[in-house]
């Protein structure tokens, strides 16, 4: 990226295709640091696609519940630490985090806590993204509630409101489609 020529990327650049930023953080630790990274959005959407999995595994593990046994996760607690120690090597650390993602070994309760660990390293904002992701329905809360409150605005013939609330939702890479059924949401294809 070159800012004179004028290659630059901003959070707002990602928002406008609906990935998350932290998606872009993961984009970085799939490659080791003193190697250089080609930016493409293909592959920003294969990051952002393998941070989702990874949000919809800790909603998994977290939702799960139960006390989780330490002993068991310290195995792969220290690879994890270990890849880390080895100059900050975050490509071999997040193939552990997926190793313990998927391992039989660990339960649940397990999971989660390793992920709470590890994530204190890598920064993914795991704990604040189970509660703030979309279900598995495709359905969001928050932009469920936008939708109801400018239908609201829009019945109330307050069209001002009615445009803020959907030129808010335009920022966040959220389309809506209004039909004579009610309207409905999809986020903007990349």
């Amino acid at each position: 990226m070159s800012k004179s020529k004028g290659h630059l990327l901003v959070v707002d650049s990602l928002l406008e295709r609906g990935i998350d930023p932290l998606a872009f953080r993961y984009f970085f630790l799939q490659a080791h640091y003193r190697q250089q990274q080609s930016f493409t959005w293909k592959a920003m959407q294969g990051a952002a696609a393998g941070h989702r999995r990874l949000v919809r595994r800790a909603i998994a593990a977290r939702d799960a519940g139960g006390s989780p046994d330490l002993p068991s996760i310290e195995p792969h607690l220290h690879r994890f630490w270990a890849a880390l120690a080895d100059d900050l090597n975050a490509p071999r650390a997040l193939a552990v985090v997926w190793d313990a993602v998927r391992a039989v070994d660990l339960g649940p309760a397990e999971r989660w806590a390793f992920l709470l660990d590890a994530d204190r390293a890598l920064g993914l904002a795991l704990e604040a993204a189970v509660d703030a992701q979309a279900d598995e329905s495709g359905s969001d809360y928050r932009i469920d509630a936008l939708v109801a409150e400018r239908q609201t605005a829009r019945a109330a013939r307050d069209f001002i409101r009615s445009d803020l609330i959907r030129d808010q939702l335009a920022a966040g890479g959220i389309e809506l489609i209004d039909t004579p059924a009610g309207t409905t949401w999809r986020r903007h294809s990349c």
